[in-house]
């Protein structure tokens, strides 16, 4: 039987963290997908591990929501082995302090939504440097654009040759 790594799991704790962006799609506004509800649906489905991907959350609640799932993750049941976490590359306020606890909370990768964001915030010299910084790391930077934004993207990865990203 083939063993599979679920690469892009989210979790969705209310309690723990803001989702203003589900506020608008009713199956999904103020509603949980906890570990459990996770375990639930893929039992008996030989997932052997995951990859937590952060879920977008509030901007002030994307480093409790990385130190939640970080502290499941310590449950060697929980099956999460590493995570991708979300960043503000944008800023230089405690970026470098929040890649250095990212070490302590297993992030193998970072991500921005940037989807959702003006075309011009990951051309900003501030964005870039952060984005190389990451791959100065060792750690892989997620590229989360539409598909409208791919110059904007492929322009990001010129200027951050340093740094492996992966195209969500």
């Amino acid at each position: 039987m083939t063993k599979l790594l679920d690469t892009h799991q989210h979790l969705v704790y209310p309690d723990v963290a803001g989702y203003g962006w589900t506020d608008g799609i009713p199956a999904l506004a103020n509603k949980s997908f906890s570990l459990d509800d996770y375990k639930s649906l893929t039992t008996g489905k030989d997932v052997q591990g995951t990859l937590f991907m952060e879920t977008r959350v509030d901007d002030p609640d994307y480093k409790p929501e990385a130190r939640f799932v970080a502290d499941l993750a310590k449950n060697p049941e929980s099956g999460i082995l590493g995570m991708i976490a979300s960043c503000r590359p944008e800023s230089d306020d405690g970026f470098s302090e929040w890649l250095d606890e990212g070490d302590d909370l297993n992030v193998l990768a970072y991500r921005r939504v940037l989807h959702i964001m003006d075309d011009d915030l990951s051309t900003t010299g501030t964005f870039r440097c952060n984005v190389r910084k990451i791959g100065s790391r060792g750690k892989v930077f997620d590229l989360c654009f539409a598909a409208r934004q791919l110059p904007v993207a492929i322009e990001l990865a010129k200027a951050c040759n340093n740094t492996r990203m992966v195209l969500n």
